[in-house]
């Protein structure tokens, strides 16, 4: 499992981006983490996103996305995530007057979350370059 806190900008929170198909070890972060129990979320899904009330944001894929529909499924479960963010921290619902607060997070978040991806993504070809 890799795991990357990713900041919400100029929203005093953050989300924690999980990668990992060991689904058991994901719900134990879970519980260890955020101390809920309600984990009843069906595991059969191509990503999820778990929040626990007042706690941060945690937005899980299996694996790194490669395929458009896993990008596509990243980026849903980061909607989810931004919905809680201003919804529950900034208290902004979604409004037509609002939408553009929306989609600047929800950007944001997602080109965060590829960074992040893309950093790992080097480190690995770095590592196995240099065991040749």
């Amino acid at each position: 499992m890799k795991k990357w806190t990713i900041d919400a900008g100029t929203y005093d929170t953050c989300i924690i981006l999980l990668v990992g198909e060991d689904k058991e070890r994901i719900q134990s972060f879970l519980r260890k983490h955020f101390g809920c129990d309600d984990l009843v979320h069906e595991w059969d899904c191509l990503g999820l996103h778990y929040y626990c009330k007042g706690t941060k944001s945690v937005v899980w894929i299996p694996k790194r996305p490669k395929t458009e529909k896993e990008y596509a499924t990243l980026t849903h479960e980061l909607l989810h995530a931004t919905f809680y963010i201003l919804n529950n921290w900034a208290d902004i619902p979604f409004t037509k007057d609002t939408q553009e607060a929306f989609s600047h997070l929800l950007g944001y978040l997602t080109e965060k979350c590829l960074i992040k991806l893309n950093q790992y993504d080097m480190i690995k070809r770095t590592k196995k370059s240099k065991k040749k």
